[in-house]
């Protein structure tokens, strides 16, 4: 039986790893010691999972310009109608005190009236229905990262998967002898960019995760 010899990437420090028995169920990397699972069946569904997130995350970010695009453009226009009618009310005003017609008076009052009313509306309509753009590209950082006691690595590495994250990096601690005291592969600590994360928080879906977990020596 002729052995079959295939190509792989180290997931945590990138490096190619080649001539590799796949008949092997794990290797370590000869550059880092990280340990890589040579046939990993959940590969094709997170990649599958991490295209459709991406895609869904760059239709939200094209929906949110657009509506953007739409609300300075209604914008601008109360502000031409505002200006029109304001200055048509200010001459109603000017005519109304030459000739000392009351109907234009309460023309131009009724005018000035109506601006603010289309204002006020504009306003409660943006309090209400408020575009938040300052996040635009961005994906929230899951509340699971506020409480890891006990969790499993996979299911934080599948959570931050499946809402778009494709830099999710998960890394052995192996720094356990018994497992007595901490479970194997529950979760210590979760860091994006260096940094610990905080559930709730917006970042960039290509920002490096790194899931650190206890396993055996």
């Amino acid at each position: 039986m002729s052995l079959e010899f295939i190509s792989l990437k180290c997931p945590e420090c990138g490096a190619k790893l080649d001539n590799i028995d796949s008949s092997r169920e794990h290797i370590f990397c000869e550059y880092c010691g990280t340990k890589i699972m040579v046939h990993n069946e959940n590969e094709y569904i997170y990649k599958t999972v991490d295209e459709a997130s991406i895609k869904k995350t760059e239709a939200e970010k094209e929906i949110g310009l657009k509506k953007l695009e739409i609300s300075q453009k209604n914008t601008m226009l109360l502000i031409k109608a505002s200006v029109i009618l304001g200055a048509v009310a200010i001459l109603f005003l000017l005519i109304g005190s030459l000739t000392r017609n009351s109907n234009l008076y309460y023309v131009a009052e009724s005018t000035f009236v109506i601006i603010g009313f289309a204002w006020l509306f504009k306003a409660t309509g943006s309090m209400n229905g408020k575009i938040d753009n300052s996040h635009v590209g961005e994906i929230r950082v899951p509340d699971c990262v506020n409480d890891l006691k006990n969790q499993n690595y996979k299911s934080i590495e599948m959570e931050f998967k499946n809402i778009g994250f494709s830099n999710v990096n998960c890394i052995p601690l192996n720094d356990l002898t018994t497992g007595f005291i901490k479970k194997p592969d529950s979760v210590e600590m979760v860091t994006i960019n260096g940094k610990t994360a905080c559930g709730g928080t917006w970042v960039h879906p290509n920002s490096y995760v790194a899931i650190s977990y206890h396993s055996f020596k």
